[in-house]
C-alpha cells in the first residue's frame, strides 16, 4: 500500500485544524466535510486511520460522512493492506498533530462508547476498523460487536484479531469464528482464504487447527465447489490456495486441473499441479499429461515433468532426456546431462559440436551453442567464433557467454570489438569477460572502442572495463573520460571517480613517472569538469606521491 500523498496530508491537516470561533459560528463544519470529500476523492487507502477519529468524536453528520468514506476506501483492500492498516492504526501515537491518535475522541475511546457508532453507513467496516485500536479493551468490545453481525463483512477483522496479542481479545475471536463454521459462511471463509491461511505463518497461538477445519469446510461444502469456482479468483493468493485444497478433491478431473494449471502464468500454481499428478496419475495417465507439461514455459515445471518421467516411466525417459539436452535453460541441460550419466557414458561435448553444425529448429542453435560452453573446452571456441556475429543477438551473447566459459584469453580482442555490438546484452557480456581477465585486456584498444562509440551504453561499459585496470592505469583513463565533456558519461565519472578516491589506498602501489605524467596531463584537462571535491581529492592524493 503507498504511503500518504503530500497532497492527501495537506487535506488531513485542513481536517484536523480547528478554526475560529468566528470561523466556526459562519461556517459549521462545511471546511470539514469537503476536507473528508477530498480525502475519499483521492482514492487512498492510507487515508483511512485518519477517518477513525472523525468517527468516534465528530457532531453526527460528520460521522456519517467520514464512515461512507471509510467503506468506499476500504472496499478494494486486499488482506495484505488491511493487516498493513490494523498494524498502523494499533500503533497510532497520542503525540504528533497529524497523528489519529492525537485527535480527541479516538486514542481515549472507551468500550461503553461504541455503540454510538450503531446505525453508521458501514457499520461492520466501521468497527471491524474500531477492532483495531491501541486500546485492547476496547478491541474486545468491538470484536463482541462484530460477532453480531452476520453477512460475512465481518470475517476478515475476526480472522485478524484471532492472532491478537491480548489473550482475551483473541479468545473472542476465536469463539465468534467457531460459530462460523458452517457451510451458510464457505463463500466468505473462501473469499478471506490469504488471511486464514497467514494464521499459520503467525505464532502467538497456534491456529493450525482452526485453518485445517476451515479447508475442511470448504472442500466438504458442495462437493468444493466453492473451492473450484477460487480457481479463477483474481486474488492470487487466493487462487494459489484454491489450487492446493482441488488437488484434495476426490472429485477432481486431475488432467483438466493440470491443463488449467499449466495455462496459469503462475510458476507457484504449476508447480502444485505438477506436485499433484505424481500422487494422483497411474503411469499411463502420466505418460499422457507429461508432454503437456514439458512445454511449459516454466523451467522447473520442465524440470519436474522430466524427473517424474525417470522415476515413474523409466522406459520413456532416455528419449526424453536425449530431446532434453537442447533445452534453452542451463538447469534443465545440467540436469538432463546428470540423469543420462548415471545410466551410460557419453560424450555430452561431441552431441552438442554436432548440434552446432547441423541445428534443426531456431531454438536449437541457442541450447546447443550453451550446452559446448558447459561442456567444451579451449578448442572448441574457434567453432563457436563465427556465431558471434549472427543476426539474431540471442545468438551472439550465447555465443560470447560460451566463449568466456572456455577460452577469454584467446579471444581478447574479439571481445573488446564486441563491446561496440548493436546489442546492450551483448556488449555487456563483452565487458564482464574482459573485468574477468583485466590484466590482460590492451587498455589503448578498449579506449578507442569508447571514443569511437556513438552509443551511451558502449561508452559505459568501455568506461567500467578501463576503471577496472590497475590503480595508477585506471585513474588516467578516468580523467581522460571526465575531459571528453560527453553529458552521458558525467555520472559514470563521477561514480568512478568516488569509488576510486574511496578505495584508493587500500593497495600501496606507487605510480611510475610515465603514469604520474599521464595523470597529470589529464587531470589538467579535466579539471574544470570535475567536482571540487574530487579534484581536492585527487590533487592532495598526486602531491603526496614522491617526485
Amino acid at each position: 500500500m503507498k504511503p500518504l500523498s503530500s497532497a492527501s496530508r495537506e487535506i488531513v491537516e485542513q481536517l484536523y485544524r480547528t478554526g475560529s470561533l468566528l470561523n466556526r459560528l459562519l461556517a459549521g463544519n462545511e471546511y470539514k466535510k469537503e476536507a473528508i470529500r477530498q480525502i475519499v476523492k483521492a482514492s487512498e487507502p492510507a487515508a483511512i486511520p485518519f477517518l477513525l477519529p472523525v468517527i468516534s468524536g465528530g457532531d453526527h453528520e460528520l460521522r456519517r460522512l467520514a464512515a461512507s468514506g471509510l467503506s468506499e476506501l476500504s472496499a478494494a483492500l486486499t488482506s495484505s493492506e488491511l493487516v498493513q492498516l490494523d498494524l498502523e492504526i494499533r500503533e497510532s501515537s497520542p503525540y504528533g498533530f497529524t497523528s489519529p491518535g492525537s485527535q480527541p475522541g479516538w486514542y481515549d475511546l472507551k468500550p461503553h462508547e461504541l455503540s454510538k457508532l450503531k446505525g453508521l453507513p458501514g457499520y461492520s467496516t466501521v468497527m471491524g476498523f474500531v477492532s483495531s485500536h491501541p486500546s485492547g479493551y476496547v478491541r474486545e468490545a468491538a470484536v463482541q460487536e462484530l460477532a453480531d453481525i452476520h453477512d460475512g463483512s465481518e470475517l476478515p477483522f475476526l480472522l485478524i484479531r484471532l492472532n491478537d496479542w491480548v489473550v482475551s481479545v483473541r479468545d473472542a475471536a476465536n469463539v465468534a469464528l467457531k460459530h462460523r463454521l458452517r457451510p451458510f459462511y464457505a463463500t466468505a471463509f473462501a473469499s478471506n482464504l490469504d488471511l486464514v491461511q497467514r494464521l499459520l505463518d503467525w505464532k502467538r497461538a497456534d491456529h493450525a487447527s482452526f485453518v485445517q477445519s476451515v479447508f475442511k469446510l470448504l472442500q466438504d461444502t458442495d462437493g468444493g465447489k466453492i473451492i473450484i469456482d477460487g480457481l479463477k479468483s483474481t486474488n492470487r493468493s487466493v487462487k494459489r490456495i484454491s489450487y492446493r485444497l482441488a488437488w484434495g478433491l476426490a472429485a477432481t478431473d486431475v488432467k483438466e486441473l493440470l491443463t488449467q494449471a499449466l495455462n496459469d502464468n503462475d510458476l507457484v500454481i504449476a508447480r502444485l499441479a505438477m506436485r499433484g499428478i505424481r500422487s494422483r496419475l497411474n503411469k499411463n495417465e502420466l505418460a499422457e499429461c507429461l508432454p503437456m507439461a514439458l512445454a511449459s514455459h516454466f523451467m522447473a515445471v520442465r524440470r519436474e515433468a522430466l524427473d517424474i518421467y525417470c522415476q515413474a516411466i523409466p522406459e520413456e525417459a532416455h528419449r526424453r532426456l536425449q530431446s532434453a539436452l537442447l533445452d534453452r535453460h542451463s538447469s534443465i541441460r545440467q540436469f538432463v546431462r546428470y540423469s543420462l550419466a548415471q545410466k551410460e557414458s557419453m560424450d555430452f561435448a561431441g552431441f552438442y559440436r554436432r548440434a552446432i553444425k547441423d541445428p534443426k529448429q531456431p531454438g536449437t542453435l541457442f541450447a546447443a551453442l550453451g550446452g559446448l560452453g558447459e561442456t567444451g573446452t579451449q578448442a572448441d571456441g574457434s567453432a563457436i567464433e563465427p556465431f558471434v556475429t549472427h543476426a539474431l543477438s540471442s545468438i551472439r551473447k550465447m555465443a560470447l557467454r560460451s566463449l568466456a566459459k572456455l577460452c577469454v584469453e584467446k579471444h581478447l580482442d574479439l571481445f573488446t570489438r564486441m563491446l561496440g555490438d548493436s546489442s546492450p546484452g551483448v556488449s555487456r557480456i563483452a565487458k564482464n569477460a574482459l573485468l574477468s581477465r583485466i590484466v590482460l585486456v590492451q587498455p589503448d584498444k578498449v579506449w578507442d572502442v569508447l571514443l569511437s562509440a556513438e552509443a551511451d551504453y558502449i561508452r559505459r561499459h568501455a568506461l567500467a572495463v578501463l576503471a577496472g585496470l590497475r590503480k595508477w592505469d585506471s585513474l588516467g583513463f578516468i580523467l581522460r573520460a571526465a575531459g571528453l565533456t560527453k553529458d552521458s558519461l558525467a555520472s559514470e565519472v563521477r561514480r568512478h571517480l568516488e569509488w576510486w578516491v574511496q578505495n584508493y589506498n587500500r593497495s600501496f602501489s606507487q605510480p611510475t613517472k610515465a603514469q604520474l605524467q599521464e595523470i597529470h596531463e589529464s587531470m589538467s584537462v579535466a579539471k574544470q569538469w570535475l567536482s571540487d571535491r574530487h579534484a581536492t581529492a585527487i590533487a592532495s592524493i598526486l602531491a603526496s606521491m614522491p617526485s
